[in-house]
């Protein structure tokens, strides 16, 4: 995502190289206000929240054919391994309440896979918000974030039918930005603030240890996986106080910058045959 710093509001999609060479942008409408891309497996279709004209939608890999694929307050979609069925999140009107949905990837067959307890809300525990869902690499479950307040975040898990939820960090003070399944499905990597500043942590799900990969006084934040396990783009502000994308060597910790625009640029998406 880019957004236009002369024209506040306003985020295109845009795609680039692995490198970060050949960067063009796929919406060229002067308002657009886009976000959340996610690929499809076969690279062919990008779904995206289309907050202006509302709902997801999709479009073609080159940007063309844009079409309505849900109508409500949705955004954040992911698809299946299979490209099948994407999972977003619905929000109540006039509400920050919020639930997580699957519907086949023609827009057919929407369900609820998940039931957060309004009646337990108060001043004090305000209703939960369920955001920021993504499937595992095999399909079989589906991570997202579980918000009660201002730094009050944590990572859930559920089977892809919604059975079985379970809290995989606790308090961990989770920044806006989806878990990130490793492509083993071993590990997820996630933003986090629980040390004062937003680090990129690591969580490995087997046996719950956690680690640091950024230790920058500057803001790091929504990483994401590429498709060889072996390196994590991620957004930070850490050069010219701007948001730009940058990809980190796992074990080496080595960093690229990719991105010097003089607006904000977020939500780093890998396309499954980068190479």
């Amino acid at each position: 995502m880019r957004a236009d710093p002369a024209l506040p509001g306003p985020q295109k999609i845009w795609v680039m190289n692995a490198d970060g060479s050949d960067q063009r942008a796929l919406s060229a409408g002067l308002h657009d206000e886009f976000a959340d891309p996610a690929w499809s497996p076969d690279n062919g279709r990008i779904a995206f929240t289309n907050w202006l004209g509302g709902g997801l939608w999709l479009m073609n890999a080159d940007g063309m054919r844009q079409r309505r694929l849900t109508r409500g307050h949705d955004s954040a979609p992911d698809w299946s391994p299979d490209g099948r069925r994407i999972i977003f999140c619905r929000q109540g009107s006039g509400s920050r309440y919020s639930e997580i949905y699957a519907v086949n990837a023609n827009g057919s067959k929407p369900v609820v896979l998940t039931r957060a307890t309004l009646s337990t809300s108060t001043a004090l525990k305000p209703e939960p918000v369920l955001t920021a869902p993504t499937w595992s690499p095999n399909g079989k479950r589906i991570a997202y974030l579980v918000s009660s307040g201002p730094d009050q975040s944590e990572i859930w898990m559920m089977n892809a039918d919604g059975s079985r939820k379970r809290r995989l960090v606790a308090s961990a003070n989770v920044l806006t930005g989806r878990p990130a399944w490793s492509p083993d499905g071993r590990s997820i990597a996630f933003a986090s603030s629980r040390t004062g500043q937003s680090d990129i942590y690591i969580l490995d799900i087997t046996d719950g240890r956690l680690r640091n990969l950024t230790r920058n006084k500057a803001a790091d934040g929504m990483p994401a996986w590429s498709p060889d396990g072996h390196r994590l783009a991620f957004i930070s502000s850490r050069d010219q106080g701007t948001m730009d994308i940058y990809v980190m060597d796992i074990d080496t910790r080595r960093v690229t910058r990719l991105t010097t625009d003089a607006g904000d640029d977020t939500e780093p998406a890998w396309a499954s045959s980068a190479p």
